[in-house]
C-alpha cells in the first residue's frame, strides 16, 4: 500500500508539474499572439522592431478630439504635453482629419472598436442565428495602412480601453460600421473619456514605447514599491464607477452604495467628478493616484495609474457586469 501510495504520489507531481509547464507555455503562446495571428486585434505583448520605431519617431503625432471637446481642447493640450514625449504631438478636431492624410508624415490617436458575433443553432431553431455579441472600444496609436481604414494593415503600437455609456452603443456602432471617423466620433460617449484620465493613459503608453514594447491587454500585474506608497496616497476614484448596470435592460440609472462598495479598501480615498479628476492631474507637483474602470459586454478592467508612472496595477476579470467589494482589495 505504502508503495501504491508512493508511485501514485509520484505520479500526481509528475501530472502537475506537466500541467503548471503547459499552462505556462499557453500563457506566454497568447501574450505573443496565440490568439490573435496576424496581430489584427492589437491585444498581444508586442516588441516593435528598430525600423518601427524610428518611423514613429519621425512623425507628429494627431491626438483628434470630438466635436463636444471642442471647449476643453486646451485641457486636452496641456495634459498631451504632460504625458507624451516619444514624439511632436497636435490635438486636432476630427473634422479635419483630412488635413493630416498623408500617412508617411502622420501618426494617430484614433478611437476604434471590435465586435464579435456567436452564431449558433438550435433544436428549435436549425438556422443559423445570432446568439451574442460583444464588443470592445480602445483608443489606439496608430501607423495606417494605405486602405480607406486606417486600421486595415496598419502598425498599431498601443491599446487603451474605454468605457461605452450603453445607450450611445446602437448609435456609435452604426455609425462605426458604416460611416467614417468624423461620423462615428460624433456618437462616442466615454465614460473615462476626460482630459485627466487620457493623460494617465498616454503617459503608461509612453512609458511602455520608451522600451518598443506593447503589453499584452490582459496582463494581471502589480507594482508593489507603487502599490506600497498608494497606501499612504488618496486613491481618487472617478464618480462613474458608482453606475450601477442592469445586464438584462442595458439600464444605467442605478447608482452602487459608495460604503459598500468600497467597504474592502481601507486607505484614504476620493470619489471625484470627471471635471475635479483632470484639474487634481494637472495641478499636483506630487503623485497622483487614480482608479480605472473599464467595462465592456461582460468582462472588466480595473486599474490603478500614478500621474508620473502610467499603470501601476491592473486585473482582469471576465463574465462580470459591475464592480464589487472585491475589486477594491487592490494589496
Amino acid at each position: 500500500m505504502t508503495n501504491r501510495r508512493a508511485r501514485f504520489s509520484t505520479l500526481w507531481v509528475g501530472l502537475i508539474l506537466l500541467a503548471a509547464t503547459a499552462c505556462g507555455c499557453l500563457s506566454t503562446m497568447v501574450r505573443k499572439g496565440w490568439n490573435d495571428p496576424g496581430d489584427k486585434r492589437f491585444m498581444s505583448e508586442r516588441t516593435f522592431k528598430p525600423d518601427e520605431m524610428q518611423w514613429l519617431k519621425s512623425t507628429t503625432t494627431i491626438f483628434f478630439i470630438r466635436p463636444e471637446d471642442a471647449p476643453y481642447r486646451a485641457l486636452f493640450e496641456a495634459a498631451l504635453a504632460r504625458a507624451w514625449h516619444l514624439t511632436p504631438v497636435k490635438v486636432a478636431p476630427i473634422s479635419e482629419i483630412n488635413q493630416y492624410a498623408d500617412r508617411s508624415r502622420y501618426s494617430y490617436f484614433l478611437i476604434s472598436g471590435e465586435w464579435e458575433v456567436f452564431e449558433a443553432k438550435t433544436a428549435a431553431n436549425p438556422d443559423l442565428h445570432q446568439l451574442m455579441q460583444h464588443n470592445r472600444f480602445y483608443l489606439c496609436l496608430v501607423r495606417a495602412g494605405q486602405n480607406p481604414n486606417p486600421l486595415e494593415g496598419a502598425t498599431v503600437y498601443s491599446r487603451s480601453e474605454l468605457h461605452i455609456e450603453f445607450g450611445s452603443l446602437g448609435q456609435f456602432q452604426t455609425m462605426f460600421l458604416n460611416d467614417g471617423p468624423v461620423a462615428y466620433y460624433q456618437a462616442a460617449r466615454f465614460r473615462n473619456w476626460s482630459p485627466g484620465q487620457i493623460e494617465m493613459y498616454l503617459t503608461s503608453v509612453d512609458r511602455d514605447l520608451q522600451h518598443a514594447f506593447r503589453r499584452w491587454l490582459f496582463e494581471d500585474f502589480s507594482d508593489d514599491a507603487q502599490m506600497a506608497k498608494l497606501k499612504t496616497g488618496t486613491l481618487l476614484i472617478p464618480d462613474y464607477v458608482l453606475v450601477d448596470f442592469n445586464k438584462w435592460t442595458g439600464d444605467e440609472s442605478g447608482r452602487h452604495d459608495p460604503a459598500k462598495l468600497l467597504r474592502e479598501y481601507k486607505h484614504p480615498y476620493k470619489i471625484v467628478t470627471a471635471g475635479e479628476l483632470t484639474d487634481a492631474v494637472a495641478s499636483s507637483a506630487g503623485p497622483v493616484y487614480v482608479f480605472d474602470y473599464v467595462r465592456s459586454s461582460s468582462d472588466q478592467f480595473v486599474s490603478v495609474f500614478e500621474k508620473s508612472r502610467g499603470m501601476i496595477y491592473r486585473h482582469y476579470r471576465h463574465e462580470t457586469y459591475n464592480l464589487d467589494d472585491d475589486d477594491f482589495d487592490l494589496f
